[in-house]
This record gives C-alpha cells, sequence and structure tokens, in this order.
C-alpha cells in the first residue's frame, strides 16, 4: 500500500495463507472497506483493507483468475481463464460457492461494472457483451456484439469505462485507443 499522499510505503499485507503465485488482478470495494487479489494459480483472496487480515481465500472453479472486479459492496465478479464468469459474494466466504453467470468461449480478461448496475465484458477477440437487470443473483439479460474492424483497430488489450456518458475506451495491441458510445 502507498501513500500517494507523504510518497512512502505505508504497509505491506500477506495476502494468501499459501503461495498463491502471481498477482494477476486487484479490485477494490465501492466503500473501500475490502479489496479482491486474483492469482495465476486460481485462488482469489479478499481482504479487509482497514485491518490486513484475510477474510478468506477462494478457489476459482477452472483456471487462472484473469479480472476481477466488485459489483456492489459485497460481491464481485471474477472471470477465468477458460471464459467463466463467477459471482461471489463477501458474506459468504466460508460456504462460498459462486454462481456461474456466463461461459465464453474465449478468455474474458476485461470487466467493467457501471453505476447502473450493468457490467461489460470484453474478450479478446474484440467481441462485447454488456450484461443488465440482474434477476435473483443468477440470470442477466445479455447483449452480445463483435466489435468491428473499422472501431478496433488490432485486438483489445485494455479498457476503460466514462461513468458519466458511458463512452467506453478501448486500447489495442497496435498502440490505439479508440473512443466508442
Amino acid at each position: 500500500f502507498l501513500d500517494v499522499r507523504t510518497k512512502t510505503l505505508a504497509y505491506e499485507w500477506k495476502t494468501t495463507l499459501g503461495t498463491g503465485g502471481q498477482v494477476k488482478t486487484l479490485a477494490v470495494s465501492p466503500n473501500a472497506h475490502s479489496a479482491v487479489i486474483g492469482f495465476t494459480t486460481g485462488t482469489v483472496s479478499v481482504f479487509d483493507v482497514r485491518s490486513g487480515g484475510i477474510l478468506g481465500t477462494l478457489k476459482v472453479p477452472e483456471g487462472e483468475v484473469l479480472k476481477a472486479n466488485f459489483y456492489s459492496r459485497s460481491r464481485f465478479f471474477t472471470s477465468s481463464a477458460d471464459g467463466s464468469i463467477f459471482l461471489w459474494n463477501t458474506k459468504e466466504l466460508a460456504q462460498a460457492s459462486p454462481t456461474l453467470l456466463k461461459s465464453h468461449m474465449d478468455p474474458a480478461p476485461f470487466i467493467l461494472s457501471t453505476r447502473s448496475g450493468e457490467f461489460i465484458v470484453a474478450t479478446q477477440t474484440n467481441k462485447l457483451c454488456i450484461y443488465s437487470n440482474m434477476k435473483g443473483g443468477t440470470q442477466m439479460d445479455c447483449q452480445c456484439t463483435r466489435l468491428q474492424s473499422e472501431n478496433v483497430k488490432g485486438t483489445l488489450s485494455s479498457i476503460a469505462l466514462f461513468p458519466e456518458n458511458r463512452l467506453l475506451l478501448f486500447g489495442s495491441d497496435n498502440g490505439n485507443i479508440e473512443l466508442l458510445c
């Protein structure tokens, strides 16, 4: 943990009980009380940012964790190398059983959540899916499209969201960025 005000290292946390592997992704909850760390071994650690204590260690059913992102204060998504997207609840870490929301054919390393409760998934094959209207924690409406080569030249390498006007900024492997609505 780096304190940007003083430009000093403030804390160093042990985030897994065993050998977790390489840290692949980090996400902080909207209230900044907890954080999620995804490892290349498929392990997910949830810890309390205020105390540094590990709240739980979870295992993704298949493959490494590519991306984690909070959906709400107590729920977060993970995407795996096999294309699976799971929804987890931080209040049920002791008997954690993730909800499989979707299994894509391609790995989905890019997941964003919006203020309106939607989440956006992008794959490295330039496929974009927007999930909305969560029903009962397991069912969501989904709209998928493949980004046209005239809109995004190359292969997606990063994605960002402008929350106010819901514009998407895409980075590609050729060094270009594209702004789409």
